[in-house]
């Protein structure tokens, strides 16, 4: 049941980030703004407050299925999740750049661009992550009450009991 919140997720994530068939590319100049919002927003530090704050309680779920898991082992996962983490953002971030000059118009992009180039959208991108924590924490809480109602909407439009399989696969 969860590869199919997973799957039902990911398609709903897909769906917002894929630009209007109708729409045109992206000028080069709208794609050099949204390189610059990007830059601006400080967004790798916020993204990394984030999921430092979402670690401890990742950690508490494993250890709830994994109960024999070593103060080591939790130390290594916890790190491995940051390298991971740290290693996939200049990708995730390059990848937002196109979907943001497709969204945004040139217009919109510029002035985005100049208020947090500015004196005051530097000092509201510097606070950001120390909203990190407490966002994590939130995700966090949320979480479980988040896939519950999930499971329930989609199983009230679908039979959930007919995907259900006796051999699920590995990995899951």
């Amino acid at each position: 049941m969860k590869r199919i919140l997973s799957i039902a997720a990911a398609c709903v994530m897909l769906a917002a980030a894929m630009p209007s068939a109708a729409q045109a590319p992206a000028s080069p100049r709208s794609l050099e703004l949204a390189r610059r919002y990007v830059a601006a927003l400080d967004m790798d530090k916020t993204m990394d407050a984030m999921m430092k704050g979402m670690l401890p309680a990742m950690i508490d779920g494993m250890v709830k299925r994994h109960p024999n898991m070593s103060r080591e082992q939790q130390q290594i996962v916890m790190e491995t999740a940051a390298e991971s983490t740290a290693a996939m953002m200049p990708k995730i971030l390059d990848a937002y750049v196109p979907v943001m000059a497709d969204v945004f118009t040139e217009q919109e992009l510029e002035a985005l661009v100049v208020f947090y180039e500015s004196p005051t959208g530097r000092s509201i991108t510097g606070k950001l992550p120390k909203m990190g924590p407490a966002m994590g924490k939130i995700m966090s809480d949320i979480m479980p009450q988040m896939q519950s109602d999930m499971l329930e909407r989609l199983c009230s439009k679908i039979d959930c009991k007919a995907l259900q399989t006796t051999n699920p696969p590995t990995g899951s």
